[in-house]
């Protein structure tokens, strides 16, 4: 039985070639940019940059703006090589200024001025990634790009809408090591009485990690290619009686149920509706009305991370990663399936 396995194995990374995650850059890149805090502040919601000795700062390893598909930074410096068609000129042009602003952020020596850097180039990268959606609308962008937006907002100060891009990264590529790293970190920055969702507990190994980077349509064709295999398979050992077609319709036919239930539970995750609270901060309240009584003693600040379970009007009621819920204006949240 090993054999028809192998060749099982051997199948399903031929079929799945263009879901294979890009290889991940070392954590001690050159010119690496990790951010850090400074002080003691244990609830601070705001970053702080630590500029001097930021490779020797272990706590927060966040990593540097970054880039494979389709449009390739390589920040060792930065260099940026769009490759040819990928980009178009008014979209290559507002990534060359968003990168500009990215680096002119991190040689900025007063805050202010590092802070309206890393807010533009926050915008420019949003700008980025809206072009590439209504160019390519069936096309999810890059979830590098997304993971460039997280970085300019968490310089920018932006906690909400850096969890927000972090999140939407690791949406389109589960197994985006650094922006799950720097999704942890953002975390961090929260209120202590602030539930943030676990992480994942358990790790399968590397073929269950490069499953995870399959999207729902992906599993849909594995399915039918699947089932068709194992039919001919079959028709092959009825008219043959050969053992190792019948052993092989019977791996095939035990896939193409496993992809079955992996499809079915993609379906479910989309089903559900997670958002970050992107405004500084809001008040949640007991019902969908501003003359309702506060949930909590203190507004929800930008950055956590809910379940929108109901919606009312210009009002959503969320569910914490607690399961304590509240209502919100519904324009205090984004939806991390944009």
């Amino acid at each position: 039985m090993m054999r028809p396995i192998a060749l099982l194995f051997v199948l399903i990374q031929i079929l799945c070639g263009m879901a294979t995650p890009a290889p991940a850059a070392e954590d001690t890149a050159p010119n690496a940019t990790y951010f850090g805090t400074e002080g003691g502040s244990g609830t601070a919601r705001a970053v702080r940059f630590q500029l001097e000795n930021i490779l020797k700062d272990r706590r927060a390893r966040a990593l540097p703006l970054t880039t494979n598909t389709p449009i390739k930074i390589n920040v060792s410096g930065i260099d940026v090589a769009p490759a040819a068609g990928d980009v178009a000129p008014a979209a290559g042009d507002t990534l060359q200024r968003a990168i500009q602003a990215y680096r002119s952020a991190l040689d900025e020596v007063r805050r202010d001025r590092r802070l309206e850097s890393f807010s533009r180039a926050e915008t420019l990268f949003t700008q980025v990634i809206a072009d590439q959606r209504s160019r390519t609308p069936n096309l999810p962008p890059s979830a590098d790009l997304y993971f460039n937006q997280g970085n300019a907002a968490l310089g920018a100060e932006h906690l909400g809408a850096a969890i927000l891009a972090y999140r939407r990264a690791l949406v389109i590529a589960p197994n985006h090591r650094r922006a799950r790293q720097n999704l942890e970190f953002a975390r961090t920055l929260l209120p202590d009485w602030v539930p943030v969702p676990e992480g994942d507990a358990l790790s399968f190994g590397s073929f269950f990690d490069w499953m995870q980077t399959i999207q729902a349509g992906q599993w849909n064709g594995i399915a039918a290619i699947t089932f068709l295999l194992a039919m001919a398979l079959a028709a092959i050992h009825l008219r043959t009686d050969k053992t190792v077609a019948r052993n092989l319709a019977v791996v095939f036919l035990i896939f193409w149920i496993g992809v079955l239930a992996k499809t079915w539970v993609h379906r479910s995750d989309a089903t559900e509706r997670i958002a970050v609270v992107t405004l500084p901060e809001v008040t949640a309240r007991s019902a969908d009305s501003i003359h309702s009584p506060a949930t909590f003693r203190e507004p929800l600040p930008g950055g956590v991370e809910v379940t929108v379970v109901d919606d009312r009007d210009e009002w959503v009621r969320v569910q914490l990663s607690d399961g304590r819920e509240a209502w919100l204006p519904a324009s205090a949240i984004d939806l991390v399936a944009p």
